[in-house]
């Protein structure tokens, strides 16, 4: 595959989740669905990850689609159909084995993938876990860097081995050399030069984070859901859970919070104070906010950026409304450019990026 197409490929696939998740919103307002444990082959599925065209999406999170084929499971928002199979989810300490399904280029006697295997899953919320090695293939390569394969492949390929550092590229390859890193699981006996095909299919361990929220939900006998942008415990009658962790879409909660700030305002200002009426809101929803958007240990946006982080890119912004207020003056008047389905829209400017709709 050519770099630049799997450099747009990785570009769609955030934008694929957020599809996902827009579509999960929408479904999941009726809250009549239930997200009962959904099975392929041995294998049960539950949250955080959902079974796709068997589950609702709002079970699980957008990334954590899964498809199920022949009694086979995958992960579904891969560059590549049926690129990683799921072999095994440990829900008690929240990892899973997979491994590398198809995809495989050149010789067809040598399974070796052609990519990064890391690569593959930089924008999903998975680490691979340190207790997995790497194996590194060397191709193209002049002789004695590595060992070479049994049976031989073609185009020079060697084989080394070395413990797995997330994020660490191998060291000391040759600038003419291309090289491949497929992570495995303790090789238990096994020679890597003439096994490593059955080693990538037996899989390697990755991890995801962990949340309390939503074992807190099932000790309640709630369903754990993940609707418009944040964690819901939807108890058995549909509703919300009470005392859930569960928090309301944050635009949602701050329009609520105007129009209750309207109504009041309304009700106890007298006609000879309207003129000030809008300065005085602003003042009002700065102070408002900035509580309502603060978690308990005072951190702006905790909330917000722990979701996202469970769904987008490392490198996409969340913007603090400290940053928003000052890009948009004080959500001035004169930067209104209209009402959208969440809210006023404003026109903002930040140092870092070009101009945009808040």
């Amino acid at each position: 595959m050519q770099p630049a197409v799997v450099a747009v490929l990785l570009l769609l696939l955030p934008l694929s989740s957020c599809l996902a998740i827009a579509t999960a919103g929408t479904n999941g307002s009726s809250g009549n669905t239930s997200c009962t444990p959904a099975r392929c082959g041995d294998m049960n599925i539950t949250y955080p990850f959902f079974l796709g065209g068997v589950q609702p999406l709002y079970c699980g999170y957008p990334a954590f689609e899964l498809t199920c084929d022949a009694n086979r499971t995958y992960l579904s928002l891969t560059l590549r159909q049926r690129m990683y199979r799921v072999h095994n989810i440990f829900y008690e300490n929240s990892s899973l084995v997979m491994a590398v399904e198809r995809t495989f280029a050149g010789d067809v006697t040598c399974p070796i993938p052609d990519f990064n295997v890391s690569a593959g899953l930089a924008l999903l919320p998975l680490n691979i876990s340190d207790t997995n090695k790497d194996l590194v293939f060397l191709h193209n390569c002049p002789p004695g860097q590595g060992r070479t394969l049994t049976p031989p492949c073609a185009n020079n390929t060697y084989i080394s081995e070395r413990p797995h550092e997330e994020g660490k590229p191998p060291q000391g390859i040759p600038v003419n050399c291309s090289y491949v890193t497929v992570p495995v699981r303790e090789f238990q006996g096994r020679d890597p030069v003439r096994d490593y095909g059955r080693l990538i299919s037996d899989g390697f361990q990755v991890e995801w984070l962990a949340k309390p929220e939503c074992g807190e939900c099932r000790g309640r006998g709630g369903e754990c859901r993940f609707v418009e942008f944040s964690f819901r415990c939807i108890c058995r009658d549909g509703r919300p859970c009470p005392n859930s962790r569960g928090k309301q879409h944050l635009l949602t909660r701050i329009g609520n919070l105007l129009l209750n700030s309207d109504n009041q305002y309304g009700n106890t200002l007298s006609s000879s104070r309207n003129q000030n009426l809008g300065r005085r809101r602003k003042r009002k929803r700065s102070a408002s906010l900035v509580g309502l958007i603060r978690d308990r240990d005072g951190t702006p946006l905790a909330s917000l950026r722990k979701e996202f982080s469970m769904t987008s890119s490392p490198r996409t912004h969340i913007f603090t409304y400290e940053e928003l207020d000052e890009a948009t003056d004080g959500f001035s008047n004169e930067r209104e450019l209209g009402v959208g389905g969440f809210g006023t829209v404003y026109k903002g400017t930040c140092l870092s990026v070009p101009a945009s709709s808040v």
